[in-house]
């Protein structure tokens, strides 16, 4: 999947400050996949490595 700033993703592993499934908005997408994407999940921005994110609708959201 390549994934785009305006993008809706969804987690797909657990974190004690973002559980499984939560969805957001892709912002930032850094030429250098180790570099994660930053990711906003309501008012907080998260740096999230590309391969825990999956596409998903909106309409799922957490």
């Amino acid at each position: 999947m390549a994934i785009r700033p305006g993008d809706t993703v969804a987690t797909t592993v657990d974190d004690p400050e973002l559980p499984d499934g939560s969805v957001g908005t892709v912002k930032t997408v850094y030429d250098d996949p180790a570099d994660g994407v930053d990711v906003a999940f309501g008012n907080r921005l998260f740096n999230i490595l590309p391969g825990v994110l999956d596409p998903a609708d909106r309409d799922t959201e957490k």
